[in-house]
């Protein structure tokens, strides 16, 4: 028989192989030796020691302390530099700062409040992302981290603080502040610190714009010019070139013109209804064109109430007037009142008032109507 000797994990073992008396091949195994009791060591050599982080070339980590072994505690992430901790304590601020925005309504100071607050927090993030690029000596991987986060954090408070402000935006702003939260307006950032840097300064100053929509500062008066004695200015009162047709003189039951003229007399049974909307048009609302109507079919015009089809379509009207196309605005807002006519049993109705109300936009018109 054959004998050899093989090295396993559990210790040396002895195999023996050979032919039995009828010629078989037979192996037998025998039982594995005692493995010493004594410890393997490294051999010394002349490798250099490893560092912080082994022998590993350009891997970058953050600077944390050392966990101890078999510890389930995450190791402690203590801010070793002046800019870090700034960063820590944006993180803490973002935590109230979301809380106050994940509300279901707020008041337009609140509002103002939070988007002042918005714009200072992404200056700040800003500001440190200019200070540490990774591709320069010296990027504090522990402050990229945090600014990181910071601004992932903004984003979604700057969402909810989109979606808080719209109740207290004109017209037309709405969707232009839907569509700027959609493209990311309030978002984290772009690839590398100075690319960040650069978006977070630019959605600073985007939040200050739509904090002076939501809360617009109040306009200065401008002073009263020094009155003669006796407490009245000389001459007679300046009239504007289309005063004549601010009240049409139709024989119907309707008139057609400015809206300081056809919501006289009050408590006449009759609204004054604007065409353009109001809030869709640029002109103040005593010059607005306008036609005399029955309540009820005043209340029936597409561009009246708070409703969804009122709101897109006040909307609709704004948008063509900020183009320049008051014709087609007038057109829209004319087809729709005879719709209302037509629907009330008489579509000849306001037929004259709307005659009124043409002449007198027509006049406005020639005289440099403006646009929004």
């Amino acid at each position: 028989m054959a004998e050899d000797k093989l090295t396993l994990p559990s210790g040396p073992i002895t195999v023996e192989q050979g032919v039995d008396a009828q010629g078989r091949r037979v192996t037998r195994v025998g039982e594995p030796e005692p493995a010493s009791t004594v410890k393997g060591k490294v051999q010394p050599n002349q490798q250099q020691k490893p560092g912080p982080i082994g022998n590993t070339l350009m891997l970058v980590v953050p600077k944390t302390s050392p966990n101890l072994s078999g510890s389930g505690k995450m190791p402690a992430d203590t801010p070793e530099t002046t800019k870090e901790q700034q960063a820590k304590d944006q993180a803490a601020r973002l935590k109230a700062l979301a809380k106050r925005a994940n509300v279901a309504n707020a008041s337009k100071e609140e509002v103002d409040a939070i988007l002042e607050e918005l714009a200072q927090e992404h200056e700040a993030v800003a500001a440190l992302d200019a200070a540490n690029d990774p591709f320069k000596p010296g990027y504090d991987v522990g402050l990229g981290s945090q600014t990181a986060s910071n601004e992932a954090t903004l984003g979604g408070i700057g969402a909810q603080a989109q979606r808080l402000s719209m109740p207290h935006l004109p017209f037309g702003e709405r969707a232009l502040a839907t569509l700027e939260g959609a493209a990311g307006m309030m978002g984290g950032g772009r690839a590398g610190a100075a690319g960040r840097a650069a978006a977070g300064s630019n959605r600073a100053a985007k939040l200050r714009a739509l904090k002076q929509k939501v809360n617009p500062k109040p306009k200065t008066a401008e002073p009263t010019p020094p009155q003669p004695p006796g407490g009245h200015v000389k001459g007679p009162k300046k009239k504007g070139p289309c005063d004549h047709l601010r009240r049409g003189d139709g024989k119907g039951p309707y008139r057609g013109g400015a809206h300081s003229e056809t919501s006289k007399p009050r408590n006449d049974g009759k609204d004054s209804h604007h065409a353009p909307a109001d809030d869709s048009s640029p002109l103040p609302r005593k010059d607005g064109p306008t036609v005399q109507m029955d309540p009820t079919d005043h209340k029936n015009t597409t561009s009246n109430g708070s409703g969804r089809d009122a709101v897109l379509y006040r909307e609709k009207i704004e948008g063509l007037i900020a183009q320049g196309k008051w014709r087609d605005a007038m057109a829209e807002e004319v087809k729709d009142i005879r719709r209302v006519a037509r629907e009330a049993g008489n579509p000849k109705k306001y037929n004259e008032a709307i005659k009124e109300m043409l002449a007198y936009y027509k006049c406005l018109a020639s005289h440099g109507l403006p646009a929004k």
